[in-house]
């Protein structure tokens, strides 16, 4: 469980399997939490400056890809 916020216990996290997964590699290789935070804030900065390049999910770019054919 979380730590109360206001008094409230906030609800646990919940992850996909695909989610979990990365978390669990990316522990593995040895990152830090904190270059994983500045990885985060990095595209924060990238989305804010060039708009949300990175921000297109899967799905859609390999369906994109597949209707070009």
């Amino acid at each position: 469980m979380t730590a109360p916020i206001n008094g409230t216990v906030a609800p646990p996290a919940l992850y996909t399997v695909e989610q979990l997964e990365l978390i669990r590699r990316l522990r593995n290789s040895g990152i830090s939490r904190e270059d994983v935070a500045n990885a985060f804030d990095t595209f924060d900065r990238l989305d804010r400056e060039l708009g949300p390049v990175y921000n297109i999910p899967v799905t859609l770019v390999s369906s994109a890809l597949f209707t070009n054919c």
